[in-house]
């Protein structure tokens, strides 16, 4: 489990079988939309593309910020 900013989030690494892919998926298990920090220091990775549309999450020095929708999930693909 990777550390979030929210207690009713939550955020998990998944690996294929041969480590040749990696998913982070983000929920919010809230009943409103939230804001969410993912504390991205242990993932390792350079970029994390947001599976459905395709674009590219920006990073900062604080994390992965992200917005989700009440009850909402993303999944990004990490390399």
């Amino acid at each position: 489990m990777i550390h979030t900013s929210d207690d009713h989030a939550y955020a998990i690494l998944r690996e294929s079988a041969d480590h040749s892919e990696r998913l982070l998926l983000v929920f919010n298990f809230r009943a409103t939309s939230a804001d969410i920090r993912i504390d991205t220091a242990a993932i390792r990775a350079a970029r994390y593309v947001d599976v459905t549309t395709s674009s590219a999450a920006q990073t900062g020095a604080d994390g992965l910020n992200l917005t989700l929708p009440p009850h909402g999930y993303k999944i990004f693909a990490v390399s």
